[in-house]
């Protein structure tokens, strides 16, 4: 059993590298309230380029699932000149 217990550091320094967090990494753990709701809209116009606004606008709704994890998902659109995108995501946290 110890010459097993001797390979784990082992074994997790090959396996497990890309779980190492970079300098510019943002990590952090959530606290949010078990039962907690959300609901976030925004909306923004781009000054004209070349006489074509942009627009976007989002619907968030989320729930908090427990103490460490909230999910949350949007409604997204966007227009560019004459272009249109719908766009949906959703985030787990």
């Amino acid at each position: 059993m110890a010459h097993i217990s001797s390979l784990i550091p082992l074994f997790l320094l090959v396996f497990f590298q890309s779980v190492y967090a970079g300098s510019a990494d943002y990590i952090y753990t959530p606290k949010v309230e078990y039962g907690e709701r959300e609901m976030g809209i925004h909306y923004g116009i781009a000054a004209p380029v070349a006489g074509k606004s942009a627009q976007v606008s989002s619907l968030g709704i989320g729930y908090g699932l427990s103490e460490n994890w909230f999910s949350e998902g949007y409604l997204k659109q966007t227009r560019n000149g004459g272009q249109q995108a719908t766009l949906a995501e959703w985030e787990n946290k």
